[in-house]
C-alpha cells in the first residue's frame, strides 16, 4: 500500500515488518514507484529486517521506471543519497548490477556525514511524549501509533470496503488523471482527500458491475470480481509507457450501453475509469489544477460541480468579470463550493442589487471575496428585508452600506432568528429602536454578541444601579463599548469608590448616564478627590460635586490645573472658587483655549473689567460655558435692538449676570412685550432692576399687576417684585390703605 506523506522534504524511515495495524499490498506499492510520485510515502515488501516505509521529496518523474528488485533498491538509495542521508552497511544495493558512474555516485555521497539510523530511531518513536496518570514517568515505547503508523490507519478509509477495493480505485482515479495531464504529485494530493468520492466511484463500480453480470447471467460480482482483479494483477506486466485504455465495447441492452456500453474486461479499476469519465472528474480537476486551487479543496467542490465542467467555467468566468483577482478565485471556491450550483443570473442580480444600495464595486468585491456565499442570497428574500430591517432600527443609508461593509455577513443574517431577538432584547432593555442602528455602526461588534451572555449581565446591573430605561438608553448609546468591560473587575469597584466618595446609592444610574465611562474606570479616584478638596471643597460636598460633574473623576490632574490658575488670574479664588465648584464644577472640564478665554473676551467686548468679571463668574458660573453663538451673542443683539447700549447692557449684567443666560424667543421677549405694551412702563427702569426678566411672566409679573392696577406705576419695579408673595401682601394692603 502506499502511504502520503507526512511532511515535504524529508526523507523518513519506519517500521519493521510485522507492524501491528498495517496492511501490506505490493501490487499497489509496485504503481507508486511506477509513477515516481514527488513527496509521498511507498512500502517495500522487503525482509523482515529491513526497512519498510519511506518517504522521499524530489523523486524525478521517470527515475523509478526499472522495476526489477535490484535497481529499484539502487535507485532508494541513490535517492536518499542525494538528500544526504548515508545508509549504513552495503546491503542495500547490488553493485554488480549497477555502472561505473553509478557507483561513483554512491561512493561520493556515502561520505555524507549524516546518518541514517538517527533518522530511523526518531521517526520509530512516540509522535510526542506523554507523562502517565501520576506524571513520573513517560510512557512505553511503541504503546502509541507513530505519526506515520497514524498516516497509514487513516489511509484505509471506510468500513464498508476491504483495502483492496480502495487500492484498485485509487490507481484506476490515478491512471485517469495521469493521462489526462493532471500531475502526479497533485492527483496524489487530489485522492488523498477524496475518501467519499473513492467510496462512491467503488459503491458506483459495484453496482455497474453487478448490473452488468447478472445481464450476462454471471455469478455473484462481488466474489468473482475479486478474484478476476487478482488474476489481472498478476498477468499484468510492468507498463514503460502509458497507453490510451481500452475499457469497453458498444453492445445494445446492457446496463451501460446509453453512453459507454459494455466494458471488455470488467475490473473494478477500469469500471472506476469508467465511472470518473462519465463524471468528467479528470477534466474537473484539470481545469482546477489550471486555476491554482489546492488539491485538498477539490473534492469540496465536485458534488455541486455537476458533469458539465462548461457550466463551471461559467461561474469563473463570472467570478472574474466582477473583478474577482486569479489569486483569490482557488478561496472563494473552497470556501463556498454551492457557488457552481447557482445560475449567474442569480448571481448577477445580487451584485446589481448591492451597486443599488450604494457600495461601491471595490466594496462589493470585498465582499465576496471574504463572504462569497452572500451571492447564494436571494434578492427578495433575503437581502431587501435586511436592508429595510435595518432601516427601521434607525439606520441611515450611509450607516446601512457602513454596517454592510463592515460586516458582511449581515447580509446572512434572518431578520426573524438572532439578530431580530437581540433588536428585540435591546427594545426591551430601554433602548429605542431608531437608536439601535447607530448604536451597531458604533460597536459592529455587538451584532454577534450573546445576549444571555454578553448584554444581559450589563443590562441587569445597570437596572440595579436605579437606571431607567431612559437612563440604559443614554448610557449604551453613548458608550456601546461598555459590553466589553468585566462586571467584577470594573463596575462593581467603580460603583464602591463612588458610594465611598459620598455619592448617593440612588442616583448612580443618572451619574452613569452623564458619564457612563466611569464605568470603565479601574483606576483609584483618590488622587482626584484630594486634588478638589485642596481647591477647597469640603469632603461633604464631594457627593454633589461628582453627581453634577462626574466627568472630573475621569480627567487628569494636568489638565485641571491650567484652568484653575486661569480662574485665579480673572479673580476667583479662595472662597470664591469653591462657591464656583459647587455651582458649576464641570467648569474645570471646559477647554481653556476653546471655551473659558473667548467668553471672558466676549464680556471684556461688553465694558466689563476684569475685577468684575471675576465677581460676575462667581455669582453666575455658567457664563464661562454659554455658548456665544447661541447665548451669549443673540441675547446681546436683542438688548441692542431694543434700544439699550453696550453701557447699559453691561450695567445690567453687574446687577443680573444671569441675564444673558436666559431665551430670546421664551423669555426676554414675551416679557418685555409685556412691560411696554400692559404695564407702559419705561425701559430705562429695566436697566437698574433687570432682575425683573427673571420673575415668571404667569405666575408673579401679571398677578400682581393685576393686583395693584393702574396703580402700578406708582411704586417701582424693584418694590412691586423684587419680594416674596407674603411681604407683597403686606405691601398691598398699606398701598390700598394710604390711597384710601
Amino acid at each position: 500500500m502506499w502511504l502520503n506523506a507526512v511532511s515535504t522534504h524529508q526523507a523518513q524511515v519506519l517500521l519493521g515488518y510485522g507492524t501491528p495495524n498495517v496492511t501490506w499490498c505490493p501490487e499497489l506499492v509496485l504503481k507508486g514507484f511506477q509513477r515516481s510520485v514527488m513527496s509521498f510515502s511507498y512500502c517495500l515488501p522487503c525482509t523482515r529486517n529491513e526497512l519498510h516505509l519511506l518517504s522521499v521529496s524530489s523523486f524525478q518523474n521517470g527515475f523509478l521506471r526499472t522495476i526489477n528488485s535490484t535497481s529499484r533498491k539502487w535507485c532508494i538509495a541513490s535517492t536518499f543519497h542525494r538528500h544526504g542521508l548515508h545508509l549504513k552497511g552495503k546491503w542495500f544495493l547490488n553493485l554488480d548490477t549497477v555502472s561505473d558512474d553509478q557507483q561513483a555516485h554512491f561512493s561520493r555521497k556515502s561520505k555524507q556525514k549524516y546518518e541514517f539510523d538517527a533518522i530511523q530511531d526518531l521517526i520509530q518513536s512516540s509522535p510526542s511524549k506523554q507523562k502517565d496518570s501520576k506524571g513520573s514517568k513517560d510512557q512505553k515505547p511503541g504503546s502509541r501509533p507513530t505519526r506515520l503508523e497514524r498516516e497509514a490507519l487513516a489511509i484505509v478509509g471506510s468500513p464498508n470496503f476491504s483495502l483492496r477495493d480502495r487500492a484498485d480505485t485509487m490507481n484506476g482515479l490515478l491512471d485517469l488523471l495521469e493521462q489526462k495531464g493532471v500531475s502526479t504529485a497533485y492527483a496524489f494530493e487530489f485522492i488523498r482527500y477524496a475518501g467519499k468520492l473513492i467510496d462512491e466511484l467503488i459503491r458506483e463500480a459495484k453496482q455497474s458491475l453487478a448490473d452488468q453480470q447478472i445481464h450476462e447471467g454471471q455469478g455473484d460480482p462481488i466474489t468473482d470480481m475479486g478474484k478476476k482483479s487478482g488474476e489481472a494483477k498478476q498477468s499484468e506486466g510492468p507498463r514503460h509507457v502509458k497507453e490510451p485504455l481500452v475499457l469497453f465495447e458498444r453492445k445494445p441492452g446492457y446496463g451501460l450501453e446509453d453512453q459507454w456500453g459494455v466494458l471488455v474486461n470488467p475490473s473494478l479499476t477500469n469500471t472506476v475509469y469508467v465511472c470518473a469519465e462519465r463524471r468528467a472528474l479528470a477534466r474537473l480537476v484539470t481545469y482546477f489544477q489550471v486555476l491554482n486551487m489546492k488539491a485538498a479543496d477539490i473534492p469540496k467542490l465536485i458534488p455541486f460541480a455537476g458533469r458539465r465542467i462548461d457550466v463551471v467555467m461559467a461561474k469563473v468566468e463570472f467570478l472574474r468579470s466582477i473583478g474577482v483577482k486569479p489569486q483569490h478565485l482557488p478561496s472563494v471556491l473552497a470556501s463556498w463550493p454551492q457557488l457552481l450550483s447557482h445560475e449567474c443570473d442569480d448571481l448577477a442580480s445580487v451584485v446589481e442589487y448591492l451597486k443599488s444600495i450604494g457600495l461601491t464595486h471595490k466594496e462589493i468585491l470585498a465582499i465576496i471575496v471574504k463572504h462569497p456565499d452572500v451571492l447564494g442570497q436571494s434578492v427578495e428574500l433575503g437581502l431587501q428585508k435586511i436592508v429595510t430591517f435595518l432601516e427601521e432600527i434607525g439606520s441611515s443609508p450611509k450607516d446601512v452600506k457602513t454596517l454592510i461593509t463592515r460586516h458582511p455577513n449581515l447580509l446572512l443574517q434572518d431578520v426573524k432568528g438572532k439578530l431580530g431577538l437581540l433588536v428585540d432584547y435591546l427594545e426591551s432593555a430601554g433602548i429605542q429602536k431608531k437608536h439601535i442602528g447607530p448604536l451597531f455602526v458604533k460597536r459592529p461588534v455587538l451584532i454577534n454578541s450573546d445576549t444571555e451572555k454578553d448584554l444581559l449581565p450589563v443590562i441587569d446591573y445597570l437596572k440595579s444601579l436605579n437606571a431607567t430605561a431612559d437612563d440604559i438608553d443614554k448610557i449604551i448609546t453613548s458608550f456601546p463599548g461598555l459590553f466589553c468591560y468585566d462586571l467584577e473587575k470594573d463596575f462593581r469597584p467603580a460603583v464602591s469608590q463612588l458610594e465611598s466618595l459620598g455619592v448617593d446609592p440612588s442616583l448612580m444610574g443618572k451619574i452613569f448616564r452623564r458619564h457612563p465611562q466611569l464605568l470603565k474606570n479601574r483606576m483609584n479616584f483618590g488622587s482626584k478627590v484630594q486634588f478638589l478638596l485642596k481647591l477647597g471643597l469640603e469632603k461633604e460636598d464631594l457627593g454633589r460635586t461628582i453627581y453634577n460633574a462626574p466627568q472630573l473623576l475621569g480627567l487628569r490632574e494636568e489638565k485641571l490645573r491650567p484652568t484653575v490658575k486661569f480662574l485665579e488670574n480673572i479673580g476667583v479664588k479662595g472662597p470664591s472658587l469653591r462657591k464656583v465648584l459647587k455651582l458649576k464644577p464641570m467648569v474645570l472640564a471646559y477647554s481653556l483655549e476653546a471655551k473659558l478665554q473667548p467668553n471672558i473676551n466676549f464680556l471684556q467686548n461688553l465694558g466689563i473689567d476684569q475685577l468684575d468679571i471675576g465677581k460676575l463668574v462667581t455669582r453666575y458660573p455658567q457664563l464661562l460655558t454659554l455658548s456665544i453663538e447661541k447665548n451669549l451673542e443673540p441675547t446681546v443683539s436683542y438688548l441692542l435692538v431694543l434700544g439699550f447700549t453696550r453701557r447699559e447692557i453691561a450695567e445690567m449684567l453687574r446687577r443680573l449676570p444671569s441675564l444673558l443666560g436666559f431665551s430670546v424667543t421664551n423669555v426676554l421677549q414675551p416679557k418685555y412685550t409685556f412691560f411696554i405694551e400692559v404695564m407702559q412702563r419705561s425701559p430705562k427702569e429695566l436697566v437698574m432692576f433687570p432682575q425683573y426678566f427673571s420673575y415668571s411672566l404667569d405666575k408673579r409679573i401679571v398677578p400682581r399687576f393685576i393686583s395693584l392696577g393702574v396703580n402700578n406705576i406708582y411704586y417701582s419695579l424693584s418694590s412691586i417684585y423684587g419680594c416674596g408673595d407674603l411681604v407683597f401682601e403686606k405691601k398691598i394692603s398699606r398701598w390700598n390703605s394710604n390711597s384710601k
